[in-house]
């Protein structure tokens, strides 16, 4: 169970049902998932105010991406998947998949948009889940990376 981390398995909520049969519906409707505003000037003040005094940078991709994962962490069912009909798995680590642009290594000016996973970002600071996301966009791409 490496691979996966840890989860618990819990039995489907019936009352649930209704919920998949109204989203099966929706998946033949052109629909706007989500449109959402926040206020992120705090974070943007606090990301700036430690730029100044250590002279280190944190990017708001991480604090947001840090974020997210703390408050999946904290409510399991929002990354719940279903096994089977009457079952649901819940995830203790929170996996959560960005895009990044990595330099072409044949070209020295091409970039291209690849999908980087940050695992367990529930248990990393912002600082780790930053670190991972330099050290994804310095990795060039070989030839044979992209299709």
């Amino acid at each position: 169970m490496d691979d996966i981390g840890t989860y618990e398995q819990r039995e489907f909520p019936r009352f649930r049902t209704a919920t998949l049969d109204t989203l099966d519906l929706g998946k033949r409707k052109h629909h706007i998932p989500i449109l959402l505003e926040l206020d992120v000037t705090v974070a943007r003040n606090r990301i700036q105010s430690l730029k100044a005094k250590t002279g280190e940078g944190l990017s708001f991709t991480a604090w947001a991406v840090k974020c997210i994962g703390q408050a999946v962490s904290e409510h399991k069912h929002i990354h719940a998947m279903r096994k089977g009909a009457r079952s649901l798995v819940l995830f203790d680590d929170v996996d959560i998949a960005i895009v990044v642009e990595r330099a072409v290594r044949s070209t020295s000016s091409e970039t291209l948009p690849m999908p980087c996973v940050i695992r367990s970002t529930n248990e990393k600071s912002v600082r780790e889940v930053h670190a991972e996301i330099r050290a994804a966009q310095t990795q060039p791409l070989e030839d044979g990376e992209v299709q």
